[in-house]
């Protein structure tokens, strides 16, 4: 699950990729509450999603893991609630989760991608236009899931990787200096 404002009221609104090959959303309402899910037909089927203005139009975007292909697509938001056409890119097989932050600190947003398939974590750095620069990092234990956060109070943002064969949790330290 994500958030972002997809509709451009101001408000933060909700995305989950949904098992019926959906996006499901809820829109952030003016008391703090969210209207009720809507189900998105899309025409890839995501596994996760992330958003954020990844192409610097200050629109919510989505990066999404797609099962049905085992790509990456990038969905440009069109800041009304819908989205536009998907642009994949190819990251490793069974992309299972992905986050997105600000993780070198050059005011883009990147990403971080767990492919379970091929025992990679790909951070992506965002270049600002929607397109990003692939950087795989080998993990043995078949990284499932992401976390972003500065897990050792160095001021800089570190990955957390929840590996599902290994039943481990390993740290990726981040080094923007």
């Amino acid at each position: 699950m994500s958030m972002g404002d997809l509709n451009g009221d101001g408000r933060p609104d909700l995305v989950a990729a949904h098992p019926s090959g959906s996006l499901a959303t809820s829109l952030g309402q003016a008391d703090g509450t969210f209207k009720g899910q809507e189900l998105k037909p899309v025409p890839y089927q995501p596994r996760s999603v992330a958003l954020g203005d990844f192409n610097g139009d200050k629109k919510a975007d989505a990066l999404m893991g797609d099962k049905k292909i085992g790509r990456i697509a990038f969905v440009p938001g069109n800041g009304d609630g819908t989205l536009g056409k998907p642009a994949y890119m190819d990251v490793g097989a069974q992309p299972n989760d992905v986050v997105a932050a600000d993780l070198n600190g050059d005011g883009k947003l990147d990403a971080v991608v767990a492919n379970a398939g091929t025992h990679q974590v790909t951070l992506l750095q965002g270049k600002g236009d929607g397109t990003f620069t692939a950087q795989p990092k080998a993990l043995d234990g078949g990284p499932n899931a992401l976390a972003i956060a500065d897990f050792n109070t160095d001021g800089t943002l570190d990955v957390a990787v929840a590996q599902l064969n290994s039943n481990t949790v390993s740290i990726l330290l981040g080094n923007c200096q």
